[in-house]
C-alpha cells in the first residue's frame, strides 16, 4: 500500500436557485433545489468504499508515492493562530525525485477522514531519504555558521564605528563643530537633562596646558563623530602626522551612505597605511578638497580632475613626489592655527602638483567685500 487520496465531485444539476428573503415574503429563505439529494463527503466516500455509488456525486482515487512512502505517523498540525488539529502525516518521494511531507487525513475535516497511508519503502529509498535528511541538516549548518559570521561580522563593525575613549574621529555632522575637525576622544559620556544624549570631548591638536589636560579642545554628540582609528599611534611623529592630514584624507573617503560601502572606520586605516607609505600622497589629499576638484573645478576649468586621476598623474613623476614628500615633513611643523603660513603651504604643494597634471582648479584670491557703512561714507 501507499499514500491513497479520495476526492469527491458534486455533479448534480440545479433546478432552481436559492431564494433570499425579502420583506414580501416574510424573509423566508428558498434553499437550491437539485436533482438529487445532498449527501455528505465522507458518506460518498463510505459509499464507494463498499462498492456502491450515490447519485450525482464521483469519487476519484488517487494513489501516490508507491514504493517511497515512511515515516507515517500522527502529529499536531496548527490551523491558525491557537487553532491546532491532529491528522496523519506521511513523507513520500515524487517523480522528479524530491521528498515531501504531507497530511494524509485529519480529524476535525471529514473530507478527508477515509484517506490512508502505509510504510512500503523500499531499502533504496530509504537510503535516500537517509542520505536527504543528512544533506538538509548539513545545509541548516551552514546556513546557521554563515548567519553566526554575518552576525558576528556585524557586532564587530559595530563595536568599531562606536565612539568611545581614546578613539581618533572625524566630525562630519552638527552645527557647532566645523566639519571635518579631527581629534582624540577623551571624553564620552551620556548628559544629563531632560534629553540625555551620548557626549564627546574632542582634543583636536596634542597641545597640553598646565594641568597636563588636552588644551585645544570641542564639543559635540557623539553621533556626529566617526570613527577614524580604534587608538592613537605610539610615536610622537605618528600623531602629529595624523592631527596634520587626518582631516584632508578622511574628506576623500567613499560615501558609507552608499549600500555595500564600507565606513570610516574600516576605509580610513587601509587609506592612512597607504598613504603613509608613500608620503607625498597626504600632500594631494591636503592640497585639493573634494570642492575644489568637482563643484568649482567646473566652473573654473575644462579639463577636470578626480583625486585619483590627480594621484596617478603624480605618481608619474618621481621628482615631484620627492618634492611633496619634503614638504609632508615640513607641514608636521605647522600649528593649525597658523592659516597664513598654511595657505602658503598648500599654494606651494599646488605649484608641485599642476604642472604633472595639467589644467587644474587653483582657488582664486577671495575679493575683499564692501560694507556698507564704507559705501555709505563713499
Amino acid at each position: 500500500m501507499t499514500i491513497t487520496r479520495y476526492t469527491v465531485t458534486d455533479t448534480r444539476t440545479m433546478l432552481a436557485p436559492a431564494v433570499y428573503g425579502t420583506p414580501a415574503n416574510g424573509h423566508t429563505f428558498t434553499p437550491a433545489a437539485f436533482d438529487a439529494p445532498a449527501v455528505r463527503h465522507s458518506e460518498v466516500v463510505a459509499a464507494h468504499l463498499r462498492g456502491e455509488t450515490v447519485t450525482g456525486y464521483v469519487v476519484t482515487v488517487a494513489t501516490f508515492g508507491v514504493g517511497t512512502t515512511l515515516d507515517v505517523r500522527g502529529e499536531s498540525i496548527p490551523r491558525g493562530f491557537d487553532d491546532w488539529d491532529y491528522g496523519l502525516c506521511a513523507t513520500y518521494r515524487n517523480d522528479a525525485g524530491e521528498w515531501h511531507r504531507v497530511t494524509v487525513s485529519t480529524e476535525g475535516y471529514e473530507a478527508s477522514a477515509h484517506d490512508t497511508a502505509t510504510e512500503d519503502a523500499t531499502p533504496e529509498a530509504r537510503a535516500a531519504y537517509a542520505a536527504h535528511l543528512a544533506a538538509e541538516q548539513a545545509r541548516v549548518d551552514e546556513e546557521r555558521r554563515v548567519a553566526a559570521e554575518a552576525r558576528r561580522a556585524n557586532e564587530e563593525r559595530d563595536a568599531r564605528a562606536e565612539v568611545d575613549r581614546e578613539k581618533f574621529v572625524v566630525v562630519n555632522r552638527g552645527r557647532n563643530v566645523p566639519i571635518g575637525t579631527v581629534g582624540r576622544v577623551f571624553f564620552c559620556r551620556v548628559s544629563d537633562g531632560a534629553y540625555p544624549t551620548l557626549r564627546a570631548g574632542v582634543a583636536t591638536s596634542r597641545r597640553l596646558d598646565a594641568n597636563g589636560r588636552a588644551a585645544d579642545v570641542v564639543w559635540t554628540a557623539a553621533a556626529n563623530c566617526d570613527v577614524l582609528m580604534q587608538e592613537m599611534p605610539t610615536l610622537a611623529a605618528d600623531v602629529a602626522r595624523l592631527y596634520a592630514f587626518a582631516g584632508a584624507l578622511a574628506a576623500h573617503l567613499p560615501d558609507s551612505r552608499v549600500e555595500g560601502v564600507d565606513g570610516p572606520a574600516e576605509t580610513f586605516p587601509r587609506e592612512w597605511e597607504r598613504a603613509c607609505a608613500e608620503s607625498w600622497r597626504l600632500a594631494v589629499f591636503a592640497a585639493y578638497s573634494p570642492a575644489d576638484l568637482t563643484t568649482e573645478l567646473r566652473r573654473a576649468a575644462t579639463d577636470r580632475r578626480t583625486i585619483d586621476e590627480v594621484l596617478e598623474c603624480v605618481e608619474s613623476s618621481p621628482d615631484a613626489c620627492a618634492a611633496l614628500a619634503s614638504l609632508v615633513e615640513a607641514r608636521a611643523e605647522i600649528p593649525a592655527d597658523d592659516t597664513a603660513t598654511l595657505d602658503g603651504w598648500r599654494n606651494a604643494v599646488r605649484a608641485v602638483i599642476v604642472p604633472c597634471v595639467g589644467v587644474i582648479y587653483t582657488p582664486r584670491a577671495k575679493k575683499a567685500r564692501a560694507t556698507k557703512a564704507a559705501t555709505v561714507a563713499a
